[in-house]
């Protein structure tokens, strides 16, 4: 009886131990693991290619996550080695990832599953209005052009200069994308067309707000919101996601421009 009884015990911790073991290599070579840390419901595109996240084509998977949730999917989901692009927004877009991973100090787009490097987190840091105003939300792309332009000082404020301006440097025009690129169209003093490309920072700030990069990862303007020059001195405070004031490369005015 005794006998029988050890050996039955010995039966029952193998197959413990086997049980275990078979979990632990499941968790670490089979399921990718997405962990929502946001406050907020969040929706989760995932998409197999860059260009696709940059045009919101072709989404390979989409998952809504609560708050605090954590989501399990088999690792076969995914391809060995593949990298994708993820595109997490919380229903107002105030919460999301829109952020150019280049300029960040991890991974913020790009996700490559491996064994044991296989979870994804969504982060309350990255918040602001900046893909309500530049991508209107759901969107891949905006247009802005100048309607005016200013000098400012702190006993004057802002004080327009339009009126004074050509044509050629009144003409300004910006295109910003969801792949952090600025197509900047503008007038030379010989009213010869010109054209220059910047990739952009997005800021997480309340306001919306994106700094404009040349080649050589040097500051070369910014567009924000939040501020305007028809609003109340001194703040000059506003809400408005249609229109914003743009420092632009090679000029001292401030330009207030609005979306197209």
């Amino acid at each position: 009886m005794t006998t029988m009884r050890n050996t039955l015990i010995v039966a029952i911790v193998a197959l413990a131990s086997l049980a275990t073991g078979c979990k632990k290599k499941g968790n670490d070579n089979s399921e990718v693991t997405f962990v929502n840390r946001a406050t907020e419901k969040i929706t989760l595109d995932i998409y197999r290619t860059y260009s696709d996240y940059a045009n919101n084509n072709n989404v390979f998977l989409r998952k809504v996550m609560e708050p605090s949730e954590v989501a399990f999917l088999p690792g076969n989901t995914f391809s060995d080695g593949a990298q994708y692009y993820i595109d997490w927004y919380s229903e107002d877009y105030y919460r999301t990832n829109w952020f150019n991973e280049k300029y960040e100090d991890k991974d913020v787009i790009s996700f490559s599953p491996r064994p044991g490097d296989n979870t994804f987190y969504t982060d309350n840091y990255y918040r602001g209005h900046a893909r309500r105003c530049f991508l209107s939300s759901s969107g891949t792309a905006s247009k802005w052009k100048a309607v005016n332009a200013y000098l400012y000082s702190q006993s004057t404020g802002y004080v327009s200069q339009w009126a004074t301006m050509t044509s050629a440097e009144q003409f300004r025009e910006i295109t910003v994308n969801k792949a952090f690129e600025a197509v900047y169209d503008y007038r030379d003093a010989n009213g010869t067309l010109q054209q220059a490309n910047y990739e952009f920072i997005v800021h997480p700030s309340t306001d919306p707000y994106i700094e404009l990069m040349d080649a050589n990862g040097i500051s070369a303007g910014n567009l924000t919101g939040g501020r305007l020059p028809t609003s109340t001195q001194p703040d000059y405070k506003s809400s408005s996601l249609d229109t914003v004031l743009a420092l632009l490369p090679g000029n001292d005015y401030t330009y207030m421009m609005v979306k197209q």
